[in-house]
C-alpha cells in the first residue's frame, strides 16, 4: 500500500450514497502485474523430463523413447502467462489480471516480491538466454475503495462509484482501520 490514495470528500460521498450501511475504506495499492514463462502442463512434457532428470541430452532421450526430437523440443517449449498481484501489508495476494492498465507506480523498484516472481502452484521456467524465458514485470498503482461485507472486501475503482468491484478477497488481508 502506498501512503496517498482516494481521499476527497465528493469521491467518498458517492461511494456513501451507494453503500450508506457498509465501512468503507480508501487506499492506494500497488499492482504487480507478471508474465511468466510456464511450463505447460502436459503427459508428453512431464514424460520428457523425466527422462532427462539424469542429464541425458533432449536429443538422446528423443531417440530413445522413440520420438522426433521436435516434439521434444516442442513439448519443453515456454507459454508466456500474465499474473496479477496485490501488495499488501501480508505479503502480495494473487488476484485475477485486470481488463484494463492502471498508472504505472512512480515510487522506485529495486525488488520484486519472490512470491510474484514464482506464484504457488505455477510451474515457472527459470530464466535463461533465451528471450521466452525473461519475466516482464509491471508495477501499476490502483486508487480503491474497499466494501467490507461479513464474507468478503470488495475492492472497486475510486474513481468508479458505479462500476463493477475490481476485485474481491478475504477479509483477514485488509489491515485494520484506526
Amino acid at each position: 500500500m502506498t501512503p496517498a490514495g482516494p481521499g476527497s470528500d465528493p469521491t467518498l460521498s458517492a461511494w456513501h450514497r451507494r453503500f450508506p450501511d457498509r465501512h468503507l475504506r480508501a487506499a492506494r495499492l500497488r499492482l504487480w502485474r507478471v508474465e511468466l514463462p510456464v511450463r505447460p502442463p502436459s503427459a508428453l512434457g512431464e514424460w520428457m523430463r523425466k527422462a532427462t532428470a539424469d542429464g541425458t541430452p533432449p536429443a538422446a532421450a528423443a531417440g530413445r523413447l522413440g520420438l522426433p526430437p521436435g516434439i521434444v523440443r516442442a513439448a519443453d517449449r515456454p507459454v508466456r502467462q500474465w499474473f496479477a498481484f496485490l501488495d499488501l501489508p501480508g505479503g502480495p495476494l494473487p488476484v485475477p489480471v485486470p481488463s484494463v492498465a492502471f498508472d504505472p507506480c512512480p515510487d522506485p523498484m529495486t525488488t520484486v516480491p519472490p512470491a510474484v516472481m514464482r506464484p504457488p502452484g505455477v510451474d515457472v521456467m527459470p530464466m535463461t538466454g533465451d528471450w521466452r524465458t525473461i519475466p516482464i514485470v509491471r508495477a501499476e498503482v490502483v486508487d480503491v475503495v474497499a466494501v467490507e461485507s461479513r464474507s468478503a472486501i470488495e475492492l472497486y475503482g475510486a474513481d468508479n462509484p458505479e462500476g463493477p468491484p475490481l476485485w474481491q478477497v478475504p477479509p483477514d488481508v485488509w489491515p485494520v482501520s484506526g
